[in-house]
């Protein structure tokens, strides 16, 4: 069957990043993305997207603190593990960046490392049970 293509799914993106995700998909081809490899991320979107929602957060608070914030969630609960992708989710901060959405710049604060250490340790109980209670979408 030499002829056979692999059928790859379109992503359907909900939550807060679903009106930027054909921009995010033509930026990932135009980096040189492969559909399939572009699907992938378009997926991790999703589940962030999805992610935002649950935690009530909106699009103009993404920052890269929370970009580093997700990954590290859906390792300690161990989910989609083929698919933890940094860059791809700098990229959408990029294009968020480029339509206007996002500041140019993040405005600094000075926490200590404590205060970033239980912050981030009371999103992710707060995001944890949010995700546990959301119904499961498929993508």
């Amino acid at each position: 069957m030499a002829g056979e293509r692999s059928r790859i799914s379109r992503v359907l993106v909900t939550g807060p990043l679903a009106p930027f995700a054909e921009d995010y998909r033509r930026e990932l081809r135009g980096r040189g993305y492969t559909e399939r490899s572009a699907v992938n991320q378009l997926r991790q979107v999703a589940r962030f997207s999805r992610w935002l929602q649950a935690g009530q957060l909106s699009v103009p608070e993404l920052s890269a603190g929370r970009v580093e914030e997700f990954p590290g969630w859906q390792r300690a609960v161990g989910r989609h593990r083929s698919q933890w992708s940094r860059p791809g989710l700098v990229c959408l901060l990029d294009v968020l960046r480029e339509l206007g959405v996002l500041a140019a710049g993040e405005p600094v604060r000075a926490a200590s490392p404590a205060e970033v250490l239980l912050a981030g340790f009371g999103r992710y109980l707060r995001l944890s049970v949010a995700w546990r209670r959301a119904p499961s979408a498929a993508t």
